[in-house]
């Protein structure tokens, strides 16, 4: 062999071993960021990174901003959202049970909770509260509480 066959043989497996090593470095690359967990868009939350401390703390932040809660009812309404919302969890946990039956569970935990709520708010704070109950199929209970009349369910505006 001479020497310029040496030199092209040398050069060719230079630049075979830089293509392969380029080329390996790319999918690695490639591979790493589609396997990277996914930022959520901005303003949402994941749900399964939320302690059930702060899930409840949320909730009755909400209801107290929403419904205007003194002082006293926040410390009533606490314990009626940790023992719906321990309720909840349990029911999740039962994995027996039909969507029927789980749906009809959870109407009954709802309805337990919103009779305890009822005798902690307001009139006017009930109203509130109840109304949107009504409008989710889910949430609805199954029946209203005697004296009581459940509102109409609200339709959506035609043009």
């Amino acid at each position: 062999m001479n020497i310029v066959n040496i030199y092209k043989n040398m050069k060719n497996k230079i630049i075979s071993v830089v293509i392969l090593t380029s080329t390996l470095t790319l999918v690695s690359s490639a591979y790493s960021q589609d396997n990277k967990p996914q930022n959520p868009p901005a303003g949402s939350v994941n749900v399964m990174n939320i302690s059930p401390e702060t899930m409840i703390s949320n909730r009755v932040n909400a209801l107290s901003r929403s419904l205007n809660l003194t002082d006293e009812q926040k410390q009533k309404v606490k314990p009626v959202v940790e023992d719906e919302f321990k309720k909840f969890r349990e029911l999740r946990t039962q994995k027996n049970l039909s969507p029927q039956e789980r749906t009809a569970k959870m109407r009954e935990i709802r309805e337990a909770s919103s009779q305890k709520m009822k005798t902690i708010l307001t009139e006017e704070q009930w109203k509130k509260y109840y109304r949107p109950m009504t409008n989710a199929p889910v949430l609805r209970p199954a029946t209203p509480a005697q004296g009581d009349k459940q509102p109409a369910p609200a339709t959506p505006a035609t043009k």
